[in-house]
């Protein structure tokens, strides 16, 4: 079964980000969408969005955590401008990063983040505008946290403030499946 959860930004048909987005201000701007059963613990999942970044720094994008990043997902923009997914395990957490300098500020980037957290053996794949980035990482030990009860959260995590984003966002999707690099590259000419 295929899930699209549409939470605020979903579906808005814009060619042009920019008249879609939806502004954070860096300090406490945060689209709290809760944490029905409904989107608790994909085992497959498809993360997409664009984003505009104003300042470095470490910035929460879309996440599935409340609080202290204990438990659930992140995307993340990091201060030397990569492309940072967590996930967190029993044991070690999962981290896979994009290469420095991935992410120039002022500039629209289409972002979209698979992963199958089935096994500690898996990696995520990152897109940044359609193309699958090589990616460093810290591999996870332990079987994967529940996300239940944390809610998704876009512009910073659900418990907040924790790294609030300085910038914009618009057509955030979160799937159940993990959607290929031909649908990725479709969502991102729609």
């Amino acid at each position: 079964m295929r899930r699209l959860i549409a939470c605020c930004l979903v579906g808005l048909l814009s060619i042009v980000p920019l008249q879609a987005a939806r502004d954070f201000d860096g300090v406490d701007d945060v689209i709290n969408c809760g944490s029905a059963a409904a989107i608790d613990d994909f085992v497959n999942l498809t993360i997409s969005f664009w984003f505009f970044t104003n300042a470095a720094g470490l910035d929460y994008l879309v996440t599935k955590i409340d609080g202290a990043p204990t438990e659930g997902w992140y995307v993340a923009h990091t201060a030397d401008a990569k492309i940072l997914f967590f996930r967190r395990f029993t044991t070690t957490s999962g981290t896979w990063e994009t290469p420095a300098s991935s992410i120039a500020l002022s500039t629209w980037y289409h972002i979209a983040v698979t992963y199958n957290n089935s096994s500690t053996t898996n990696d995520p794949i990152i897109y940044i505008n359609g193309t699958a980035q090589t990616l460093s990482e810290v591999t996870p030990v332990g079987t994967a946290e529940s996300d239940a009860g944390d809610s998704l959260t876009i512009g910073d995590r659900g418990a907040g403030p924790g790294a609030p984003l300085n910038g914009r966002v618009a057509e955030v999707a979160y799937y159940n499946v993990i959607l290929n690099a031909d649908s990725i590259s479709g969502i991102r000419r729609s």
